[in-house]
């Protein structure tokens, strides 16, 4: 059987942006991880606060004591917005740690080659040539500077618009990406 012939063949370095809008495009959102963690960081003050009391009434003196600022010492308030301070900062951090992580990628500052056909996605690299099936591809991500066809929760084939010869190019490609995966249905 002969391979069909392919829509798109092009080339591109991928290179630390193409990381970091992966891991932004492949991570859950980050409205979870807040609210998960503003919800440990109440339960931890009630949990602290009742294992200082020793009835139902110092619990409530000692919240109120906690929100008025009376009678506790800085050090409390010092932690509590350290914790906040995490909360806010979580998509930071998320993206220094992508950036620390970049250089161990095995594709890292590389120059790969792009096949696009109604058959499959073949990536080809120094050491490597990959090809995928349309039907193993799990989701279609599109963002302003990038496709991305992820093949499971935290990995994808990056496809820059960057790689391609103009707009239109990158739309055909795009359109193909979405007509071979279907879109996931809500759970």
């Amino acid at each position: 059987m002969t391979e069909p012939a392919p829509v798109f063949t092009g080339h591109y370095q991928f290179n630390r942006a193409d990381y970091l809008a992966l891991t932004k495009a492949m991570s859950r959102s980050m409205w979870r991880l807040r609210l998960g963690l503003l919800l440990v960081w109440l339960a931890m003050i009630i949990g602290l606060l009742m294992l200082a009391t020793k009835d139902w009434a110092d619990f409530l003196v000692a919240l109120q004591d906690l929100v008025s600022m009376h009678n506790v010492p800085g050090s409390i308030y010092v932690l509590l917005g350290l914790f906040l301070g995490l909360i806010a900062f979580a998509p930071q951090i998320r993206r220094w740690r992508a950036m620390r992580m970049y250089s161990w990628n095995a594709i890292a500052d590389r120059e790969l080659g792009l096949e696009i056909s109604e058959a499959a996605v073949r990536v080809t690299g120094p050491g490597r040539d990959a090809r995928l099936d349309w039907p193993l591809v799990r989701k279609v991500i599109v963002s302003p500077e990038h496709l991305f066809l992820a093949i499971s929760r935290r990995e994808a084939i990056v496809l820059p618009r960057r790689a391609f010869a103009s707009a239109a190019e990158f739309e055909a490609v795009t359109a193909l990406a979405q007509r071979k995966v279907p879109p996931v249905q809500p759970k």
